[in-house]
């Protein structure tokens, strides 16, 4: 495809700070490979490129874009989400703040559940009288702003379980970015020798930024920086994005230029027409209008209920391939009523986020997962109380002795552990030849735990057939969603929510519950929070290459109007 004029001006422009206003469907992936092709070709270091976006698949995918456009010199290029580039960074520096990196060990990342678990067990102790919410809400600002809570008990409970996983050599996903903030601050050498490193940064998905994203980058402050996005793509507010990031670029970055991609080359000039209406509504935007490339494109809107949307799908599968269909929904009660039905009707269907818990929630996976945390970390006390005693077969007397005689030494639980039986089956899990390959480590680990299941071992050998156990480690810091929906979803109609479908596309893509106090939430409306709605409903139409289909049960949606539909 030849490049359109402004992607041309964004490809080329020699300015310091760029921010590429990409609309849906606009070719901004492949502008962001020309252009690093270019800077390469001109003689820039690879080495000095780091590119940053908040998917994995989206870091695959310019990782295998560039390997085809400039071979294998984009290895060299530093790509990875925000989460899994600060793992890589804790990994090399975190000796500098009190984590063990060397020696073979391996901080380990603590999974969403786990660390609930702790979180509740530090508040149960604490005794809290307060509402919950108070607590998730200023942990949710420290890990998204940087600020501290003003309550005195509540800066008292997250360092308390801080101080629990530091203990044993492990971090949350939330703590990931503020570690590394606290790293560069604490150790001014770390901070340099990253900005000797770095001359590009370059930001995928600007518009999902939050305040601990947005430092990172500053922080390093490159001589260069290209950030991609679009402000009528913010949909993560409620998850600590500030679309104000995005739209006060130019206050920050003294000279920016600003670049906008307004061709759409992915859905047909209907969707593009309403999607264009729609987002007209929100103020708080930068200006454009998406301009329609493919002929073609049709929407409907229909009136109905899970039935009527079962009897659809069954024939939408006769005519098209099953993954090339999406059912979009605001929420997932919406979706889960819709699926049933759709399974009633022997109708092929995947709905994104079920295998992950359904594989990590096993006890297989969690025996592993425990058994690989205590080989290479033997501070892991949280991996050794939550699986490791079962693992190992010790119990509740002894492990309450062992936990005496650790306190005791001035060490650690599993720590102990290791001292007094040094070829225990874990330990000795890091001498195993298979311990070079996770996939092999898993099936050598099957023979002695049969709970392990055989859909984790296949997963790992064609998501990650040759990474090493520390690496696995390193890939789980930054797993999402998408990653299990690139195979998951072969030959099946894709059920997810609209936060979930933000950067996918289909032929054919059904947006469900599309009715007024349920897509827009009723609580929005009544807060006054209709923009990100609308922009959440905006990336729904926009996932839709051929044709897209609104379906309401009662009264439709607002946007339904406001759209011109």
């Amino acid at each position: 495809m030849t490049e359109t004029a402004s992607q041309l001006t964004a490809i080329n422009s020699t300015s310091s700070a760029i921010l590429n206003v990409a609309g849906a469907g606009s070719g901004k992936t492949t502008t962001i490979v020309n252009r690093i092709a270019r800077l390469i070709k001109e003689g820039t270091n690879p080495e000095s490129i780091l590119c940053l976006t908040f998917t994995r698949k989206a870091a695959n995918e310019l990782k295998q874009r560039l390997q085809v456009k400039i071979g294998d010199v984009a290895r060299r290029i530093w790509t990875g989400t925000f989460h899994s580039v600060s793992y890589r960074i804790l990994a090399k520096w975190g000796e500098r703040i009190g984590y063990k990196t060397t020696g073979g060990q391996a901080i380990a990342v603590v999974p969403p559940d786990e660390a609930t678990e702790i979180f509740d067990g530090v508040v149960e102790l604490y005794g809290w009288k307060g509402a919950k919410k108070a607590l998730a809400d200023a942990k949710q600002t420290l890990a998204h702003d940087g600020k501290w809570s003003e309550d005195p008990n509540i800066v008292r409970i997250i360092r308390e379980y801080w101080s629990i996983l530091r203990a044993c050599n492990a971090v949350d996903f939330d703590q990931l970015l503020l570690e590394v903030h606290r790293l560069f601050q604490e150790c001014p050498d770390a901070l340099q020798a990253h900005k000797n490193r770095i001359e590009h940064i370059f930001v995928d998905e600007y518009q999902d930024t939050d305040h601990q994203q947005y430092h990172l980058h500053e922080v390093i402050s490159p001589k260069n920086l290209y950030a991609v996005g679009d402000p009528d793509q913010a949909i993560y507010g409620w998850r600590g994005a500030d679309v104000g990031i995005i739209l006060d670029f130019e206050k920050a970055h003294e000279g920016a230029e600003i670049i906008k991609l307004e061709e759409c080359f992915r859905c047909g000039t209907p969707i593009v027409k309403a999607a264009n209406r729609l987002i007209g509504h929100n103020e708080d935007r930068i200006e454009k209008t998406l301009i329609p490339v493919i002929d073609g494109g049709e929407i409907e809107v229909l009136k109905g209920g899970p039935e009527l949307i079962a009897r659809l799908l069954k024939d939408e599968v006769e005519f098209n391939s099953p993954d090339q269909v999406a059912v979009i929904g605001r929420t997932h009660d919406t979706l889960d009523v819709c699926l049933e039905a759709c399974q009633n009707k022997d109708i092929p269907v995947f709905k994104v986020g079920a295998k992950t818990r359904e594989i990590e929630g096993s006890k297989g996976w969690k025996n592993f997962h425990a058994a690989v945390r205590l080989a290479l970390n033997p501070s892991d006390d949280l991996a050794f109380h939550r699986r490791g005693a079962y693992l190992l077969r010790i119990e509740l007397s002894e492990k309450d002795a062992l936990k005496n005689r650790a306190i005791s030494a001035g060490t650690g639980v599993w720590a102990q552990y290791i001292k007094e039986n040094p070829k225990n089956i874990i330990s000795q899990l890091r001498f195993a030849p298979e311990f070079q390959s996770v996939r092999a480590l898993a099936m050598l680990w099957k023979k002695t735990d049969d709970s392990l299941g055989q859909a984790f071992i296949d997963e790992l050998g064609e998501t990650c057939p040759n990474l090493t156990p520390a690496q696995w480690l390193e890939y789980l810091a930054g797993k999402d969603m998408h990653t299990e929906l690139e195979k998951g979803s072969k030959g099946k109609v894709t059920f997810l929510t609209a936060h979930a479908a933000k950067g996918l596309e289909w032929d054919v893509v059904y947006v469900i519950g599309f009715d007024q106090g349920e897509f827009p939430k009723q609580k929005s409306i009544r807060e006054k929070r209709l923009e990100e709605e609308r922009r959440l409903s905006y990336v729904a139409f926009t996932r839709a290459r051929n044709r897209l289909v609104l379906v309401h049960e009662k009264e439709p949606s607002q946007f339904v109007k406001e759209a011109g539909l």
